[in-house]
């Protein structure tokens, strides 16, 4: 290595460590005053002017009769929904098999059983009796 690359080396090294220290000191705040003049906040609270709201709806039985629109809205959809674009209502029943479904567990000890003693794809279930 070059004198001139040693040089620069320790100089990077020595300006990572200066900025490693700088940047771990504590800041300090400290109150500068007031400059210029001050007026206080005109805008109502917000917070305040829902809760009041709120409140007359209540007092005012508005409120109940939007909960109970809602809730018949609600008993519709679920009751009547709104027929899907394209997907017809099923005219035939029909059972579709799926590889997915029971299957008989094995094990060394045999067809349907497993080292466990229960039979089934599932896991047993920690706590039960």
């Amino acid at each position: 290595m070059t004198r001139a690359a040693g040089t620069s080396l320790r100089g990077l090294a020595a300006a990572m460590i200066v900025t490693t220290v700088l940047s771990t000191l504590p800041a300090f705040a400290a109150d500068l005053g007031v400059r210029g003049a001050t007026w206080p906040v005109a805008e109502p609270d917000l917070l305040e002017q829902i809760e009041a709201r709120l409140a007359a709806m209540q007092r005012s039985g508005e409120m109940a009769r939007i909960e109970r629109e809602a809730g018949s809205r609600a008993r519709s959809r679920l009751e009547e929904p709104v027929p899907v674009p394209g997907i017809a209502p099923a005219r035939e029943t029909r059972i579709r098999s799926t590889p997915t479904g029971p299957s008989p567990a094995t094990s060394q000890a045999g067809p349907g059983s497993t080292s466990t003693g229960r039979t089934g794809p599932m896991p047993a279930a920690t706590g039960r009796p």
